[in-house]
């Protein structure tokens, strides 16, 4: 985008990018440009000004976007301010010329739509420049808006206000024609276009004066007519054009002539104009009329909204002290628009009007004036009020009955105390102390009038009174005690008015609300009042029934309220309110169940308003003082909700009886159960009981009883909340609440539980008598709904869930009996047999839905436990206890009369089971296996003759359903069948010791292949069904007309989901059996079907299908397989299908086990190079190391695969030409003669690719680019783990097979890069920056070294000497490495050394022996063995036997350059002898070294060798003396040397003999050692033998000469 930031366009580097990324750049040069363009000289830009405008008009002409046209106006039209404007009219022609254009295709719209921006933009920076062409341009716009789409006309409306703003008076000319098509857009169906209209309109009226004179009333009824269903944008743009219209109107900005018959508007007329359109929406006489008539109101609320808007815009526009001289008028105005009948006609409407006056009255009041203004409006709505009350009062106490005032009297003057008690709160508390004049005003009596409206007889008016003197007292807080006791003390002098106990009770709620507002608070003696007054009213709440209801609203109004006081206050009128609490609900559930046969309508009425104030009390507390929540206050309310909940189940019954009296007192008594149980923790749900079944077990009734599904989701929310906070901690309760509420159906009388019966005799058992049925009681539900047993069965499977994220011991047996012993907690293993019952109960049920419900949980249990081992019977887990339980519940559901969704659930359990390896037994497996296979005739009958009962699919899902669950049998039995035959493996060794192995042994794998044959032909069909369902669209006319092996055509849609859960299953298992055949076809029957299935078939008629030959069939299996993977593997939608994925490439693993697929891969170079950019796409886009440690395993099958191919021609080729002619012999294998290899179309290159990308991702340091960042050489360590260095391996171990699959000309390309990881990685290994895990690496990568080194590639004659010079370089540069190494802190010196050995022994000795590579090499071994640390000298010594042993051009140096070291080394260990194993085992290896050189010689040199071998091993015998003192190590060290000398003195005589001639003193040192050890001997001999086995550890023969 930096080539972008210029004053031309750079048309080059635009030409060369992408239409969406030219679109980008083009863009950000118009924003640089816009920048640019104001700051460049104005030379500058004349200069370019011609090509300039020609770029610009070029992106003019190319259709583009919304923002691209708005900076394209802009940019042109600052060339031409800041440049020559002369040549502007010419893009203004030029743009009207593309406005009238003829195209009316979608692709010119863009092009017109920036025209457009363009006229708007020119002419607002040009303004007057334009004059000429003002009128034609107008005149255009308006013509084309006529025929415009809704963008368009939006836009030009745009381009007008634009015109207008920069042309200012010149427009004058054309007002008139811009007003009467704005007036139009006004009403447009786009809300768009009406903002744009409103915008355009709003710039006319600055010159055109008709709009807010002549036109006024006009305008302002389209406006009200565009309110109508308007969004918020709307609104404001035309509450701001009509706002500002009638502020001009009332006080005219510029003088306007006198006209015969007008007049300047007046405000009385400006307001009617607002209050016919609140009112009546500004229709006409004969729609209002009809309105009037009907007694409907025909004005939306949006309209009233927007009118609302408008008034808050006049009066800002005419400011404050308008505001403050006409303040009487507008508010006036306003209680005539919230008394008014037509706009109060329905609640709602009434809301929503007094929400529309209130939000007028505090946009200006609140905003707009001063406090001393202020303090006048607030005077001003003071006797506004008293008036109110005044008229209310006198019509209230009239004795004439014709002048008592009338409902719609009351609900006018509410809406008007609510309103103006509001404001008249909201201005007292923003006033604060400055509104002190106001109280102590007598005149006024403003508290007075504000305390008189709680007499009111409307509860709206009574609670706006209450909030204003809350206000009062938040703003001024000397009131608040004084109004406290001025209503307590009314309250009780009224306490027989209804109203005066409403009122003053909630002005005392209210006030005692505020005081957590006040900093300094109130007397605590306020508190016993206000609890008194509370006890008082609910005591006397029953002596009066005129009063009851208030009195007890009242009363817990008073207590919720007191609770905001804080615990301070209330922990000392707890007891009181827990007692009240008591009192207000019976004791015990059956009291609950006894009132329900009690009452009529009015007592329940009052039972549920007091139980509703108890909770919200209860609430209040819960909120403001939870510090009081003790577990003993917590003990008593629970009791309580127990009863409101089991309350709460009943009032659908209580409303049915009672009538809609109580429907609104039901309805708050439900919202405040709601409430508490939302506030209170789950977990204090656990020792509290309803008859038996606690909270949670009422909210089980609740959700049987419930039919509302909203509210059904609401209470399965709570129980999960619930459940999820207290199940783990108390599963004992939950289980058996699950248990109960599913034993508790219509039949539960007879129901059956659950028992097992295990039988001696094997030969007589069977499943059905694993149970019995017991009388048993059905515990304390009855007759519940099958969904709710369903939710119970959903609870059990969160249950194990939750269990699984806890301890471990939930599903280990053994620990939690262990930990049972010490603590008193639960675990979910003790529970199984409950688990394994409440399965069978539900999948035995007649309910559909129940029974698949009890197979997923079935599902789960087998899942979860079948690894569980029996801690009694060590080799066994615990479900084998259970299986025929498990059996007897699967039975049912392979019915023949069993829907298809439960045999195909039943088919996954099953499958699971058998899969589980829990089957010990031959005899229960065959049962099992007897059920699918049962399934699987079923299926085949069902083929033939299709069931009429449901949908074609079904057939569909169930036959994939058994498909799948014998593909995962088999799956199971072919892994364990391998397990079995791997050397070494724990399976085998079970076989070996006479134990089983796996499920029942080896004979799953027998009883699957009675039917394999069936099976197979099955799997091939539907995986041929699914290969062609997975083509895309353009090839559906290639489906079969008639459907598939297993779907029909109408059902194609349905059918496609079973075959996306099931293909994978099925392609592994068909890939397994294709593996065991070998590829080779055997007659095998029928399947079955009524149509051939086979893939060989698709597109064929049978008879055509059958002259396939079996080459031909392979192919297309092969073919069929390949390419539902590589399609699957290829898809963006395979994002989180892990096991999918794993199954893809374990089936194609499979397949190129066997010879045949693989040689057909080999041969096939684009096919391996297609698999290896699909499995490079994984590695790059899957993280888990499965994944990838398959698909590695997989890459290196297809490397094996064409390493074969290559070594199969190469051979052809020798045998076909002749050794004479080898010289002519291609050269086969990737690169041919010229070495090159192409991307994308080299197999070499795509390996080297995805071993490049598992490399650089494990070891950054490996990429040249990263070498210098934080992850690279020089950052911290990079720890792999013990899957990550598997990866590293496999993946090295590729590379070193890469050669081998390139001609000798090839081979030279890709050996440096080879070499170049290889070395890369052995270099990070030996700085030990791989982690602690890096032992595992090393085996790998010299075993990959070795593999290179020992290639054929290395001798071919072509690629011999350049290998050479490779392999040399490499050599340096792991020397090199080792020098720049060597220093750093954890080098592995010892695997630097091993790799060294490597290179020196297998590579050819023109590599090696080349100065000054051999001296260095040397060296480096001597670095070694001059080591401190004895496991290095250990190593160094082993590696030298293998160089002393090797070809004599390499060994030869390095014993003339070492010997004489090692020689010293070992004359110095008589002075230090080792005091430790790893010091022994460097002496041993040094002496092996020793002997090693010794035999490598030549006879006639060897025994001078042997003379100086043999005097270091005497030297390190010790005398009788010594070695009873010396250390382990160095007694260990004497043995070792006397066994080297009787072994090596024999050998070498005559050595031996002239030696202990010339040395006395060695004689006698080795004759004592001898001595010795014989003492030793015989004294082991003669002591006890305590066992046999034990012989001397060294054979010794006395006559050494």
């Amino acid at each position: 985008m930096e080539q972008a930031h210029s004053l031309l366009l750079n048309e080059e580097a635009c030409s060369q990018l992408r239409e969406p990324q030219r679109a980008e750049f083009v863009f950000e040069w118009l924003c640089f440009l816009k920048k640019l363009l104001p700051a460049t000289d104005r030379a500058d830009v004349k200069q370019t000004q011609k090509r300039l405008v020609e770029q610009l008009t070029t992106v003019l002409t190319s259709s583009p976007g919304p923002p691209t046209r708005l900076l394209l106006g802009q940019c042109l039209a600052l060339v031409y301010r800041v440049g020559d404007s002369l040549m502007s009219s010419l893009t203004v022609d030029r743009c009207n010329d593309i406005i009238r254009s003829k195209d009316d295709s979608p692709s010119f719209l863009p092009t017109r739509l920036a025209a457009v921006a363009c006229l708007g933009a020119l002419y607002e920076q040009l303004g007057r420049l334009l004059i000429n062409s003002f009128k034609e341009t107008v005149a255009n716009l308006l013509k084309a808006m006529k025929s415009a789409e809704s963008q368009g006309r939006c836009e030009i409306m745009l381009c007008i206000e634009r015109i207008l703003r920069g042309l200012g008076v010149s427009a004058v000319s054309c007002h008139r024609d811009i007003y009467k098509a704005a007036r139009t857009c006004l009403t447009d169906r786009s809300m768009a276009v009406r903002c744009a209209a409103a915008k355009c309109l709003l710039e006319l009226q600055r010159e055109a004066v008709f709009l807010w004179s002549s036109e006024l009333e006009n305008v302002a009824t389209v406006c009200y007519r565009a309110f109508e269903g308007s969004n918020y944008d709307v609104r404001v743009s035309i509450s701001k054009l009509l706002g500002t219209l009638l502020a001009s109107a009332l006080e005219p900005r510029q003088v306007i002539a006198p006209r015969p018959g007008s007049k300047r508007n007046s405000l009385p007329e400006v307001m009617e104009l607002l209050s016919s359109g609140f009112l009546r929406g500004g229709a006409g006489f004969l729609r209002a009329s009809g309105d009037m008539l009907k007694g409907t109101s025909s004005v939306s609320r949006d309209v009233r909204v927007g009118i609302t808007q408008t008034c808050v815009v006049f009066v800002s526009i005419l400011g404050g002290a308008w505001l403050e001289a006409n303040f009487s008028c507008l508010l006036s105005l306003l209680m005539e628009w919230v008394s008014n009948t037509r706009a109060t006609q329905y609640p709602m409407d009434a809301v929503s009007c007094r929400c529309c006056v209130s939000f007028i009255l505090r946009a200006t009041l609140g905003t707009l004036l001063g406090e001393k203004a202020q303090i006048a409006a607030a005077k001003e709505i003071c006797q506004m009020i008293s008036k109110q009350k005044r008229v209310m009062d006198a019509a209230l106490h009239e004795g004439n009955m014709e002048t008592r005032v009338s409902p719609a009297d009351v609900a006018a003057s509410q809406h008007i105390l609510v309103c103006t008690l509001l404001e008249l709160g909201s201005l007292l508390q923003d006033l604060s102390s400055t509104a002190a004049p106001l109280l102590q005003d007598t005149s006024i009596g403003m508290l007075d009038t504000v305390i008189s409206v709680l007499l009111h007889p409307s509860a709206s008016a009574r609670l706006a009174a209450a909030w204003c003197l809350r206000c009062v007292a938040v703003g001024m807080p000397a009131q608040l005690a004084v109004l406290l006791d001025r209503c307590a003390e009314r309250l009780n002098a009224l306490k027989s008015c209804p109203e005066a106990v409403a009122g003053y009770s909630a002005a005392i709620a209210a006030l005692l609300g505020a005081v957590q507002l006040c900093p300094l608070g109130i007397s605590h003696s306020k508190g016993k009042v206000v609890m008194n007054l509370a006890e008082d009213l609910l005591r006397s709440a029953a002596q009066n029934s005129r009063i009851s209801i208030q009195r007890t609203q009242g009363g817990w109004l008073l207590l919720s309220a007191l609770s905001t006081l804080g615990p301070t206050v209330m922990e000392h009128h707890l007891p009181r309110l827990l007692l009240l609490w008591k009192c207000a609900f019976p004791l015990s559930v059956k009291d609950v169940e006894n009132e329900l046969r009690r009452g009529d309508s009015f007592t329940w009425q009052v039972t549920l308003e007091g139980r509703a104030g108890v909770l919200c009390a209860m609430k209040s507390l819960v909120v403001h003082c939870k510090d009081l929540l003790t577990d003993d206050v917590i003990s008593r309310l629970l009791p309580l909700l127990s009863c409101a909940v089991t309350l709460l189940t009943q009032l659908p019954s209580i409303v049915k009886s009672y009538g809609n009296q109580i429907k609104n007192a039901a309805t708050v008594f439900r919202l405040r159960v709601y409430e508490i149980l939302t506030l209170i923790q789950p977990k204090t749900y656990e020792d509290v009981t309803i008859k038996e079944v606690g909270l949670e077990g009422a909210l089980f009734s609740l959700l049987d009883r419930e039919s509302d599904p909203q509210l059904c989701r609401d209470i399965q929310e709570t129980l999960v909340h619930m459940m999820s906070s207290a199940a783990e901690s108390n599963l004992a309760h939950w289980l058996k609440l699950c248990k109960d509420v599913l034993s508790a159906s219509a039949d539960s009388a007879a129901a059956a539980s659950v028992e097992t019966q295990q039988e001696e005799d094997g030969d007589r058992y069977d499943d059905s008598s694993a149970f019995h049925a017991k009388s048993e009681s059905s515990g304390p539900f009855n007759n519940l709904r099958w969904s709710t047993r369903v939710f119970s069965m959903e609870c059990v499977c969160r249950i194990i869930a939750q269990c699984e994220n806890g301890d471990p011991a939930h599903f280990n047996m053994a620990l939690a009996q262990e930990q049972r012993l010490h603590e008193s907690t639960d675990f979910l293993v003790l529970h199984l047999a409950d688990l394994i019952r409440m399965a069978f109960m539900a999948a035995t049920d007649h309910s559909d839905q129940l029974r698949l419900a009890g197979l997923q949980t079935l599902l789960v249990v087998i899942r979860k436990f079948s690894n569980v081992p029996e801690p009694e019977f060590p080799g066994h887990v615990i479900l084998e206890q259970y299986q025929a339980n498990v059996g007897a519940a699967l039975r049912p559901a392979f019915h023949v009369d069993a829907p298809p969704n439960v045999t195909a659930k039943a088919c996954q359990v099953c499958s699971a089971w058998i899969s589980s390896g829990v089957i010990s037994d031959l005899r229960d497996l065959r049962r099992v296996h007897q059920l699918l296979a049962s399934s699987l005739a079923k299926v085949q009958v069902g083929r033939d003759v299709p069931s009429q009962l449901y949908n074609e699919s079904t057939f569909t899902m169930e036959t994939l359903a058994v498909l799948k669950a014998w593909a995962e049998v088999y799956i199971t039995a072919v892994q364990g069948s391998r397990q079995r035959e791997s050397p070494g493996s724990h399976l085998q060794q079970q076989s070996e010791e006479g134990g089983t192995a796996g499920p029942a042994g080896a004979g799953l794998l027998k009883l699957v292949q009675t039917d394999l044959a069936t099976l197979s032909r099955l799997w091939l069909a539907a995986l041929q069904d699914h290969a062609l369902l997975t083509l895309p669209p353009q090839y559906s006319s290639q489906l079969p007309s008639t459907g598939g092996s297993f779907y029909t055509a109408e059902t194609v849609e349905q059918a496609r989901p079973h075959y996306y859960s099931a293909w994978a299953t099925i392609l592994h298992a068909t890939a397994l059996w294709l593996n065991s055949t070998g590829f080779i076809i055997v007659d095998e029957g029928p399947a079955n079907l009524s149509r051939p299935v086979t893939p060989t078939s698709m597109g064929q008629s049978a008879s055509m299908s059958s002259v396939k030959s079996p080459e031909d069939v392979n192919i297309d299996r092969l073919h069929l397989i390949l390419g539902i993977s590589v399609e699957f593997l290829c898809s963006p939608h395979s994002g989180e299908q892990l096991e999918t994925i794993n199954s893809c490439l374990l089936a194609l693993q499979a397949l190129l086990e066997v010879t045949w697929p693989r040689s057909k891969v080999g041969n096939d170079q684009a096919l391996s190079v297609e698999l290896l950019s699909v499995l490079h796409r994984l590695i790059v886009t899957r993280e888990s190391p499965s994944i990838q440690l398959a698909v590695l395993e997989l890459v290196g099958q297809i490397v094996c695969a064409a390493q074969e191919h290559v070594k199969e021609k190469r051979h052809s080729a020798e045998v076909d030409d002749g050794a004479a002619e080898k010289e002519t012999v291609p050269e086969f294998g990737e690169g041919r003669d010229t070495g090159g290899l192409v991307p994308g179309q080299s197999l070499v290159f795509g390996a080297l690719e995805l071993c490049l990308c598992i490399l650089v991702r494990k070891l950054p340091q490996l990429s040249p680019k990263l070498a210098g960042s934080p992850t690279g050489q020089g950052g911290q360590t990079c720890s792999l783990s013990n899957t990550d260095c598997r990866l590293v391996t496999s993946a090295v171990a590729i590379l070193s097979e890469l050669p081998s699959i390139c001609s000798p000309e090839g081979s030279v390309s890709v050996l440096p890069t080879v070499l170049y990881l290889l070395l890369g990685v052995l270099r990070e290994v030996v700085k030990g920056s791989v982690g602690a895990d890096s032992g595992q690496l090393v085996p790998g990568i010299l075993q990959a070294l070795r593999t290179v080194l020992t290639s054929p590639m290395s001798r071919a004659e072509k690629s011999h000497g350049a290998w050479t010079e490779l392999l040399q370089s490499a050599l340096h540069t792991l020397l090199e490495s080792w020098t720049t190494d060597k220093t750093e802190p954890g080098v592995d010196e010892v695997t630097m050394l091993t790799s060294l050995t490597i290179f020196l022994l297998y590579s050819s000795a023109e590599v090696t022996t080349v100065e000054p590579l051999q001296t260095r090499c040397i060296q480096t071994f001597r670095a070694g063995l001059e080591s401190k640390n004895p496991i290095v000298l250990s190593r160094s010594y082993q590696l030298l036997v293998s160089l002393f042993q090797g070809p004599e051009p390499i060994a030869r140096p390095f014993i003339l350059s070492l010997g004489g070291c090692l020689v010293s080394q070992l004359e110095e260990v008589e002075k230090s002898r080792p005091q430790g194993p790893a010091e022994l085992q460097a002496v041993q290896d040094a002496i092996r070294a020793l002997e090693a050189l010794v035999f490598a010689a030549d006879e006639t040199n060897r025994p001078q060798l042997v003379a100086v071998l043999l005097p270091i091993l005497i030297s390190l015998l010790l005398d009788e003396n010594a070695l009873a003192s010396a250390p382990a190590a160095s007694r260990s060290l004497h043995e070792s040397a006397l066994r080297d000398l009787m072994r090596i003195g024999p050998q070498n005589s005559a050595v031996f003999k002239a030696l202990m001639a010339s040395a006395p003193h060695m004689k006698a040192r080795l004759e004592a050692a001898v001595k010795g050890n014989q003492e030793s001997v015989n004294t082991k001999a003669q002591a006890p033998r305590v066992n046999s086995k034990n012989t001397p550890s060294i054979q010794l023969k006395i006559n050494f000469l």
